[in-house]
């Protein structure tokens, strides 16, 4: 008997925010940061793979702070 591994794909994740994850077959464990250190995460850290083949909760995204960021060219920005 052959038992099929529900997959949920890759975690989405919002604007500022980074996503660390091992794998997406179910119960795997999604881990969000915020990429700016002067911020936090709004909503759920952690995310689960869901038997159904969807990720549980909705992913959060990141607030407050100031100071600043390194864009996606390697250069800092102001934030805040």
């Amino acid at each position: 008997m052959l038992i099929a591994l529900t997959a949920c794909g890759v975690p989405n994740h919002n604007s500022g925010t980074h996503v660390q994850y091992e794998d997406v077959t179910a119960n795997s464990i999604a881990s969000y940061y915020c990429i700016n250190d002067h911020q936090h995460i709004v909503g759920y850290s952690t995310r689960r793979c869901q038997y159904d083949g969807t990720w549980g909760k909705s992913a959060p995204t990141c607030a407050g702070g100031g100071g600043t960021d390194i864009n996606s060219f390697g250069l800092e920005t102001m934030t805040g």
